[in-house]
């Protein structure tokens, strides 16, 4: 299964592509957009390798980032979204988003990140988390309008944080028993469901347990590096 083109009434969440790099780093240097995000941002070289390294990473079937465009103009980058594994390697998936600011307060980021709920229910995936800085409150929204619950308090590269969770109810076929929680690396052979470490062309799982998305949540962490996040606005 390769990583599909989602819509909204407004929006089309493409898959991110190399295309895409410039206008990831344009929008990371945007005043604001990385503020609650530990990350190597005001590093030109390990900015740039962060993000291509993410964007050169295999995730499981259907999970990934997207690009998020108008309907009405297709070619205007508005930011990204995601839907990985955490940290690369699960066993936990997790949603995040970052968006232009531009674009900020028309709703964007709920509508798109809305839509990868109902495609992470698809897969059949039972619960999504976000862990939100604490300060972030333009984020901890956005999640709770797409029915994210806050559940506990996380910490991150010393930053205080909530972890906000989405339990998912994906519906029985007649051929498929409902889901149930797997153990960390393991999968019963549905799809959806991370197999193993992300991988990227040019080296192991190590290298890929890239940082956490931003857009939404908290951390778009520091460069590529064992056990760090790359998440959200």
């Amino acid at each position: 299964m390769t990583l599909p083109t989602l819509d909204t009434e407004r929006l089309i969440l493409r898959p991110r592509v190399r295309d895409d790099l410039e206008a990831c780093l344009a929008m990371d240097r945007a005043p604001g957009v990385v503020r609650w995000v530990p990350g190597p941002w005001h590093d030109p070289i390990a900015h740039r390798a962060f993000v291509e390294a993410r964007l050169a990473a295999v995730f499981p079937d259907g999970l990934g980032y997207w690009t998020v465009v108008e309907r009405a103009a297709r070619d205007r980058f508005l930011g990204w979204v995601l839907l990985i594994p955490v940290d690369g390697i699960g066993p936990e998936i997790e949603i995040g988003w970052r968006l232009r600011p531009e674009v900020w307060g028309r709703g964007v980021a709920t509508e798109a990140a809305a839509r990868l709920i109902a495609h992470a229910e698809a897969l059949e995936i039972d619960q999504v988390i976000a862990d939100i800085h604490a300060d972030n409150a333009a984020s901890r929204r956005v999640a709770a309008k797409i029915g994210m619950v806050e559940e506990s308090p996380v910490e991150r590269d010393g930053h205080a944080g909530f972890r906000y969770v989405a339990r998912l109810s994906p519906r029985p076929t007649a051929h498929r028993p409902a889901r149930r929680a797997l153990p960390e690396g393991r999968r019963d052979g549905e799809k959806g469901v991370p197999e193993a470490p992300i991988r990227t062309p040019s080296g192991g799982a190590a290298a890929a347990r890239l940082m956490r998305p931003s857009s939404s949540v908290w951390f778009q962490s520091a460069p590529p590096a064992r056990g760090r996040r790359e998440c959200c606005r």
